[in-house]
């Protein structure tokens, strides 16, 4: 029969194992090297002499006892095995005693500090207020250029083509011209052409807003008897010409 404090297994069949007694003197040679014992545990020694089998099953106890709580330093870490009913757990701690850092659960220790070592955007420059841009206003002789066109382009006579050879592109619009003046005969003699805020955009381009006065009671009835639009002109080969996007506008849509 097993001896009473001996653990289960341990019987004359497990110290006959050449094996599993060999391999329980490594993890004894390995274990008390940085082992120590609990508290409650001590070996008891007996005066009387006891036989070489006895002893070498005393020596097998003890070292399953010193596995029971075995501590190995590996890699900066000690980590320390407590056997217990439901199996074992292992501690890990570092072998200079710091605290190890625990895994990450989601929420900061310090909510709105970042980590050290962890780099933060600059503060958001100030917005910069640019003041508004002012449009460049044209020469006097650019302006005089630029109201010329847009009279003789809108004179309203019988002479068609002298009026488009004050629009870009005129000659296309030949027949559109014709259309308009059979369609508003009324216009020939009271049309009134006069440009306001002439602002330059490029050195080529100029905007301005046109004011049409007329006494026709067909366009009056259709859009009214001052017309203020938005209108553009384009310097062509050094000449101020009504552009051709104002032209069809004004004259096309009519």
């Amino acid at each position: 029969m097993p001896a009473d404090d001996a653990p289960p297994g341990t019987g004359d069949a497990f110290a006959s194992d050449p094996l599993r007694e060999q391999k329980l003197r490594e993890l004894l040679d390995q274990a008390t090297r940085s082992v120590t014992a609990p508290a409650g545990l001590a070996a008891r020694v007996r005066a009387r002499e006891v036989s070489r089998h006895q002893t070498r099953r005393r020596a097998l106890v003890i070292g399953a006892a010193a596995l029971a709580t075995s501590s190995v330093i590996v890699g900066g870490m000690a980590v320390e095995h407590h056997f217990t009913s439901g199996g074992g757990l292992s501690v890990i701690t570092a072998a200079d005693g710091s605290v190890l850092p625990t895994p990450a659960t989601g929420t900061p220790a310090n909510p709105g500090v970042p980590p050290a070592g962890v780099a933060t955007s600059s503060p958001a420059a100030p917005a910069i207020s640019l003041p508004p841009v002012t449009p460049a206003r044209p020469d006097q002789a650019t302006v005089d250029q630029i109201a010329l066109a847009f009279n003789e382009a809108f004179d309203a006579d019988d002479n068609v083509d002298d009026g488009l050879a004050y629009v870009q592109n005129g000659s296309e619009y030949h027949d559109l011209t014709v259309r308009f003046g059979q369609q508003y005969p009324g216009l020939v003699g009271n049309l009134r052409v006069r440009l306001e805020d002439i602002t330059m955009n490029t050195s080529d381009r100029a905007r301005a807003t046109v004011v049409l006065t007329h006494s026709d009671p067909v366009l009056g009835a259709r859009w009214g008897y001052e017309i203020r639009r938005g209108v553009e002109a384009v310097r062509v080969n050094g000449r101020w010409l009504v552009s051709a996007s104002t032209y069809m506008f004004l004259v096309g849509t009519a």
